[in-house]
């Protein structure tokens, strides 16, 4: 269960999904458009609804059945290039996301 005050990570406003020959298709709200497949899709698929990163640490690395250390080491720069790009926000469940 996520505290109010956890950071948690929630898709941008203003990002648009489609579906395009087998990936999912982003585009931001300047325009700029990205592909995502596999895991990437999996991970934009949890976070359908706010989720903090630990809540997707542990979901993957038990779907996956791999060590968390594993997965953190692919998951948090993901993740980062993610909120760099606009396609996910940071916020609280307390203090929403801008």
């Amino acid at each position: 269960m996520i505290d109010g005050d956890e950071p948690v990570l929630r898709h941008g406003i203003g990002v648009i999904q489609t579906q395009a020959g087998g990936r999912r298709v982003l585009m931001t709200d300047d325009l700029h458009y990205y592909a995502l497949e596999g895991t990437a899709e999996v991970v934009w698929d949890l976070l359908d609804r706010p989720r903090s990163r630990a809540d997707l640490l542990a979901e993957l690395a038990d779907r996956y059945a791999v060590p968390r250390e594993t997965c953190a080491a692919d998951l948090h720069p993901f993740l980062d290039a993610l909120l760099r790009a606009g396609l996910l926000q940071a916020g609280t469940l307390a203090a929403p996301c801008p």
